[in-house]
């Protein structure tokens, strides 16, 4: 195909070559034939009006200027002078300065002025007669500075310049800021480069050079590179006296086929003026010529035609091919244009949205046809949703001209949701301004699936790593507050020590929801539960969670004064910088020391890799361990790859999965000594952390709530009643789903407080379905112990005001109540 397409452009040269030297052959047929002698409207004309008034510059030598005895000379006045002799008219002129010849021709007061410079500006003011003269115009200045080279060096400089001249419209067009002296004519400006009050001058190379020679400047005055624009001199008339024109137009045909306007350049300038040679050609030669030329384009086209009929069997070739390739792609791919038209798509796009009517058409009348306008009326009522999931950010792409990568999940023709890797790609055409948008559409949900069971069975392997040690604290802490229970059975009459007891009582009892909470996080399934939260936090309980009570020594670095929030799912932060740190502590073989640093820092690469820059908490965890050898550097993220006798390889594949789900990174390094480091990149929010200050009890700011309770736990009844008395509350309580709505039936309440779960009934994600209905006005609270519920990651879309985990004490009910004044304010 490229060689044909070769072929072609090759045959296309040739017919166009030979065409344009018949174009040319003709022309200098058609130049012979020039008409040079007057019509009857001409002559007539001439007859009416025999006097002509033009209008010239003073000092425009050698074109046209007044000699040392006051008579008006020059080149273009000669040749005016000649043509109204030759047609037989009489002509006049007045000289004037350049600014006022050029009013003097526009207010009707001179018939033309003898010296123009063509441009389609002042064609909309002057007609032109043909060009007469070429005239380059150069820049020109002092012989003793050597600062300008070319027009751009004129920047910021003073520059003399003609009234009217062209040169001012040059230096505008080309964005030259400048200064500028005006003159009268091109000899003051040049004078004024001389008396050095111009740094240089734009002047018409015949002028100047007439001016430099008669004042002998030329050890005084240079010229500067090549000419800046070549100016066309022509006789410029009033508007719209087209008779003179014509006239004018012979006139100076007829001096250019005689040889006047060679003879007046080497009278004025010394300079012999070249007239254009025409040859006498045969018109028997030319015409065999002519049939010659005709018959080779036949033959040329009947190949070129030829050609080009193989050429598109091979690019309709190419094409199938093409499109057989694009179908086999397992990706919903299509291509829309600027319009929002559909201009191409596979077969997989036409089965996912079931576009069963286009199967057996023509596919050119589809991609015709298609676009975001009237795909609605081809596809399924379910499915046009589903396509606006997956299109709605072509307009931006196209817009920003920025492709776009990102996840999402779309239900397929049974209705059932999949997840899809979405890429859409600009492309813009090289020759003209138009774009298409690429959208490719990945179906990942079994990776996503896998991904997922290799985070639990990682988190299966931790939980059993760590069991020992949760059993160990546990136990340690259920032996304080069983200690202190039954001390408090023998003081019960001291209340001083009494009280002494209940509060350490109660300080390890914290201790033991501290543990359960941590070993609920890191072992929890379900959805993400994504929360604001001090990463600090989370950092000081992996240490006492996996560090702590082992043989490794360990060290914690602070290195930021600011510290900011992260916004993420707790367990899988937890459990990414967990598995670093057990991984650190097998490189140490259990001995050794383990330093885990942070720091909070706005980049936007780290360690030579270009990444999305954010702020980011840096996390790093160093170990003294033999270090990574370079033949396993490329494979220590790939799930199930492992060097340990007895590990799984999925502990590291997790770390990788958690950064990249949460938009962050995970790195490492050996050390120069030995062992490793491993780098966590998690994005912060803008937030800082602010020092907390302890806020005084004011049981004051808190409304007499009435409030009824939904749980079948008779402990959590009794606590959760005790401590809201204690706030001025009035509590009732029902055991199932039937006797909450009785109450609530009979009396009026502020806040109902539900749990998830109560056995031979409708829980609470059932029961607000209901009451929220049925009374919208009361706060609604979610209460459970299961920390995995979808429905404390995410209250407020089923419905709820506010959560309350189990379990709670005295201060999580003041903080709760504190949020619930704030809201009926």
């Amino acid at each position: 195909m490229q060689k044909n397409t070769k072929k072609v452009l090759i045959i296309l040269s040739i017919i166009c070559t030979l065409l344009i030297i018949s174009f040319f052959l003709y022309l200098t047929l058609s130049k012979d034939k020039f008409e040079t002698d007057l019509n009857k409207k001409e002559i007539e004309s001439i007859k009416n009006n025999n006097t002509i008034h033009f209008v010239g510059q003073i000092n425009y030598a050698p074109f046209e200027f007044v000699d040392k005895n006051g008579d008006y000379n020059g080149m273009m006045i000669d040749l005016l002078r000649w043509i109204s002799y030759e047609y037989g008219f009489n002509i006049t002129f007045t000289p004037a300065n350049f600014k006022e010849a050029q009013q003097m021709v526009l207010e009707g007061k001179a018939d033309g002025i003898s010296s123009l410079f063509y441009s389609e500006k002042r064609e909309q003011v002057f007609d032109f007669s043909l060009p007469v003269f070429l005239v380059p115009a150069s820049i020109f200045e002092s012989s003793f500075r050597y600062d300008i080279n070319n027009f751009k060096d004129l920047n910021g400089k003073k520059i003399g310049m003609q009234r009217g001249d062209y040169a001012q419209d040059f230096l505008k067009e080309n964005n030259v800021n400048c200064e500028i002296v005006y003159v009268d004519d091109f000899y003051q400006a040049i004078d004024k480069i001389v008396e050095n009050e111009v740094d240089a001058v734009i002047g018409d190379e015949q002028v100047v050079w007439y001016h430099i020679f008669s004042m002998k400047y030329l050890d005084k005055v240079k010229i500067i590179g090549e000419p800046l624009y070549i100016g066309l001199n022509c006789f410029g008339l009033h508007k719209g006296n087209n008779l003179l024109l014509s006239i004018l137009n012979k006139g100076i045909e007829r001096a250019k086929k005689n040889g006047l306007l060679d003879r007046l350049t080497k009278k004025w300038i010394g300079v012999s003026y070249k007239a254009e040679e025409k040859e006498k050609i045969d018109i028997r030669i030319l015409a065999i010529f002519l049939i010659i030329i005709f018959f080779v384009i036949i033959v040329l086209t009947t190949i070129l035609f030829q050609t080009i009929k193989e050429t598109k069997l091979i690019k309709e070739t190419s094409e199938q091919r093409l499109r057989k390739l694009i179908d086999s792609i397992p990706m919903i791919i299509y291509l829309c244009d600027q319009n929002l038209n559909i201009v191409e798509y596979n077969k997989e796009f036409i089965k996912f949205f079931n576009i069963v009517n286009f199967e057996n058409k023509d596919r050119k009348e589809i991609i015709k046809n298609l676009s975001y306008f009237n795909i609605e009326k081809y596809l399924p009522t379910p499915m046009f949703a589903q396509f606006k999931q997956l299109s709605y950010d072509d307009p931006n792409v196209l817009q920003s001209e920025k492709n776009i990568r990102r996840e999402s999940e779309i239900l397929n023709i049974d209705l059932k949701k999949r997840v899809f890797l979405i890429e859409k790609i600009i492309i813009k055409s090289k020759y003209k301004n138009i774009k298409w948008v690429l959208t490719l559409a990945k179906d990942i949900t079994d990776e996503k699936k896998a991904e997922e069971e290799i985070l639990k069975v990682q988190k299966l392997e931790s939980v059993g790593l760590l069991a020992g040690k949760i059993a160990h604290d546990f136990n340690n802490v259920l032996t304080g507050i069983i200690g202190n229970l039954s001390l408090a059975q023998i003081y019960i009459d001291d209340r001083k020590e009494l009280e002494e007891l209940l509060t350490n009582a109660k300080e390890v009892s914290l201790q033991a929801k501290s543990i359960t909470s941590q070993l609920l996080s890191f072992a929890k399934g379900g959805d993400p539960i994504k929360e604001l939260f001090d990463p600090l936090e989370i950092i000081r309980s992996v240490i006492n969670f996996s560090l702590k009570g082992t043989s490794v020594d360990y060290e914690l670095k602070i290195d930021s004064e600011d510290r900011y929030y992260i916004y993420a799912d707790k367990s899988q932060f937890f459990q990414a910088l967990n598995n670093l740190v057990i991984n650190a502590i097998q490189a140490n073989d259990g001995n050794g020391k383990i330093t885990l640093s942070t720091s909070f820092n706005e980049l936007d690469n780290f360690k030579e890799e270009k990444i999305e820059k954010k702020i980011y908490c840096i996390i790093s965890v160093e170990d003294e361990g033999s270090g990574i050898s370079q033949d396993v550097m490329t494979k220590i993220f790939n799930p199930f790859f492992t060097t340990k006798t007895n590990g799984s390889g999925l502990g590291l594949s997790s770390v990788k999965t958690i950064t990249k789900n949460h938009q962050g990174y995970v790195f490492f390094e050996n050390k120069n000594t030995k062992g490793a480091i491993f780098y966590l990149l998690f994005p912060c929010t803008s937030e800082k952390i602010l020092p907390k200050e302890k806020e005084k009890l004011n049981e004051s700011n808190f409304q007499n709530f009435s409030i009824l309770i939904l749980d079948d736990d008779e402990v959590v009844i009794n606590t959760a009643k005790k401590i809201f008395q204690y706030f001025s509350c009035s509590i009732k309580y029902a055991k199932n789903a039937e006797d909450f709505f009785n109450i609530l039936e009979n009396n009026k309440f502020d806040i109902c407080i539900l749990d998830l779960v109560i056995p031979s009934s409708i829980g609470g994600e059932e029961v607000i379905k209901i009451a929220k209905k049925r009374y919208p006005f009361i706060t609604y609270i979610v209460s459970s112990g299961y920390s995995s519920s979808p429905v404390l990651a995410n209250y407020k879309d089923y419905g709820f005001d506010f959560v309350l985990k189990k379990p709670y004490d005295f201060e999580d009910i003041k903080i709760l109540l504190e949020k619930i004044s704030k809201k009926e304010k």
